[in-house]
């Protein structure tokens, strides 16, 4: 029997049944008719079955599911759905209403909560306000209102007229990358000169790797990659777009100044950053880190810090800054220090990420105080708006273009925040600008400051951890010369009784502390102090600012139950900047090797100083080049200058 009967072909989504015998998927279905406007269906018996009389086939084509959108995947066209009233279509698009966007999930789209009035709209975007205001960059403060509607509205202030509500404003602004490159670029070596010790390290510039920096500092590492990409390129301080790298709209620089290499990236949709590769410590020395969260001009960004020292190459510390808190961020670093692995993740809702790197030279650690110090000179690059640096939630443009607040140099920072030396209520930079005080050394302080002696203070962070392996070290950068003792006065809970702790300034030993006498970890913090004559403490800062290394013996173990660490305060009298009290900042004097003021270096002088031959107490009036010993070296500098004095 062949029984042929022409079908008119249609489009069949998504089965067809050959009712009874057989079912054929879409599309075989679909390709069979091709471009044709019918189909033949060809029905043969196999040999074995025999002619029967009137016997015949009948063939039933039937379309499971038929032909058309159906966005709710339940089998029946959304047209059908819509005419049936399985859905609604509340805006008439032909789309079933549980297809539209519904951010509020009350089962209505948006479009019709907005044009039915069960939602608002202000800003007109398609989104309902409620929907708008779960997203911080349309709603900074939180408070419910889109940021937008607010200032229209006149429930929220922005003096500056840029968009922003003021008392967001007066956080960080949207990050532009080629602004901060620029910035960047002019205050690198600002921030490079906060690295004690710094190890100018080489390559960084180009490629995607250190291959070895100087020094065996990397065997191949610094490599920059993110969860979208590997092995991301260095841009030698050039701007670029980052889509494949760090998200569609990215943009990302890399920069390599002396001692500073920086990766910067914006607008970025990532969640992990990483920083792979070898480094050249290969096992030996130590590795530890530390996250903190700072608050800088009211924003909160979170520091993730690296560390591999102690291994005699020279250091490796990343310093990795997000905005935002710290929580929701997830830091790994590895228990070995063959690797440069770094991880952080949980960045899907940050929108820039900033990484630092630095060294030191001979291994040393860089400590937390140094690393933060690193951290707050670089966010004082970023955009922020125009400040409120006297904290009472108004910008400073504003006060200062309304006139509440004066700026007498036209730098954009109300007088009232610019430094004031004698506590006079002028800034020091008018004084100096309308002649009423002098700045012979340009250092941006009145003479009559420099010249004030009194009481000099400074303290450090609680540094730790503190143990075998992990020495802590306390920087001050150009402190004035003492004119008596010093005091310094340690504080630490660590196993202090089990060993002792020596302490060193600028690597010369000055003896040890605690020795056994302290209590075990856990416990109270053990205090004790250190008197050092002031010729010691000034000749240390004549070899350029002080540090305090304080380094614990083998048995005391750095992992105590409680956290361990080791502060120092350091407090003396200081002589101001007049060692010899002529009433001349000692930098500024013409003819200072005119010891007895009768404007003649003479023999006179010379007397002077072999009288005061040998080292010095704090003030020295023979000591001219102020190494805290009078010698030979005053000598040569007397005779050099041997004559009248200059001018008179």
């Amino acid at each position: 029997m062949n029984n042929q009967s022409a079908l008119e072909a249609t489009r069949a989504s998504p089965r067809v049944v050959v009712q009874g015998s057989l079912l054929v998927d879409a599309t075989t279905f679909n390709t069979a008719i091709g471009g044709a406007d019918e189909i033949l269906v060809n029905v043969q018996p196999s040999s074995s079955v025999g002619s029967c009389g009137g016997s015949f086939v009948t063939v039933t084509l039937e379309y499971l599911g038929g032909a058309g959108d159906d966005c709710n995947l339940n089998g029946v066209p959304d047209s059908c759905d819509i005419a049936g009233g399985i859905s609604m279509d509340c805006n008439g698009n032909g789309t079933p209403d549980e297809c539209e966007n519904d951010c509020n999930d009350n089962g209505f789209p948006d479009e019709c909560d907005i044009t039915g009035g069960a939602s608002q709209d202000c800003n007109g975007n398609g989104i309902p306000d409620e929907c708008d205001v779960l997203d911080p960059r349309l709603d900074c403060n939180g408070n419910g209102i889109v940021d937008a509607c607010g200032i229209a509205g006149g429930t929220e202030n922005d003096c500056n007229s840029n968009g922003i509500p003021d008392e967001c404003d007066v956080g960080l602004g949207e990050v532009d990358a080629d602004m901060l490159l620029a910035d960047l670029t002019a205050g690198a070596d600002d921030i490079a000169a906060l690295v004690p010790n710094r190890f100018n390290f080489s390559d960084g510039v180009s490629g995607s790797s250190i291959n070895d920096g100087g020094g065996d500092m990397y065997d191949g590492g610094n490599i920059l990659n993110t969860d979208l990409a590997s092995s991301i390129p260095y841009t030698g301080s050039v701007v670029m777009d980052a889509d494949a790298s760090f998200g569609v709209g990215s943009r990302y620089f890399t920069s390599k100044t002396d001692g500073l290499f920086v990766m910067a990236a914006v607008d970025v949709d990532i969640d992990t950053f990483m920083i792979s590769g070898n480094l050249g410590a290969d096992g030996s020395g130590t590795v530890d880190g530390f996250d903190a969260e700072v608050t800088f001009n009211f924003v909160s960004f979170a520091v993730l810090v690296k560390r591999v020292h102690s291994a005699g190459d020279s250091s490796v510390n990343h310093i990795i800054i997000v905005p935002g808190p710290l929580a929701g961020l997830t830091h790994t670093i590895p228990s070995t220090t063959d690797g440069d692995d770094d991880t952080v993740s949980g960045l899907l809702d940050r929108n820039e990420v900033f990484y630092l790197l630095v060294s030191r030279t001979l291994g040393r650690r860089l400590e937390d105080a140094d690393a933060l110090a690193i951290v707050d000179a670089f966010l004082a690059l970023l955009p922020f708006g125009a400040g409120d640096c006297n904290g009472n939630m108004i910008l400073d443009e504003c006060e200062i273009g309304e006139g509440s607040l004066e700026d007498c140099d036209g730098n954009g920072l109300p007088d009232v925040c610019e430094d004031d030396c004698d506590a006079n209520g002028i800034a020091d930079v008018c004084e100096i600008a309308d002649g009423s005080a002098e700045d012979c050394n340009a250092n941006g302080r009145p003479d009559f400051c420099d010249l004030t002696s009194g009481e000099f203070s400074a303290e450090s962070d609680e540094l730790g951890p503190f143990g075998a392996g992990a020495p802590q070290t306390y920087f001050l950068a150009d402190p004035p010369l003492a004119a008596d003792t010093v005091r310094l006065t340690f504080r630490s809970r660590a196993e202090l009784c089990a060993g002792f702790v020596s302490v060193d300034l600028n690597g010369n030993a000055l003896g040890d502390i605690f020795g056994n006498s302290g209590t075990c970890c856990p416990g109270e913090p053990d205090t004790t102090t250190m008197i050092l004559d002031a010729a010691t403490f000034n000749d240390s800062i004549l070899g350029g600012g002080i540090e305090i290394m304080m380094i614990p013996s083998p048995n005391i173990n750095e992992f105590c139950d409680d956290p361990t660490f080791i502060q120092v305060s350091v407090r003396y009298e200081s002589t101001g900047f007049d060692l010899d009290g002529d009433g001349i900042v000692d930098e500024c004097e013409v003819c200072p090797e005119d010891i007895n003021g009768n404007l003649t270096v003479d023999f006179g002088d010379l007397l002077l100083v072999i009288a005061q031959w040998g080292i010095c107490p704090p003030v020295c009036l023979a000591d001219l080049d102020r190494d805290g010993n009078v010698g030979f070296s005053d000598v040569l500098q007397l005779f050099g200058a041997w004559g009248p004095c200059p001018g008179s």
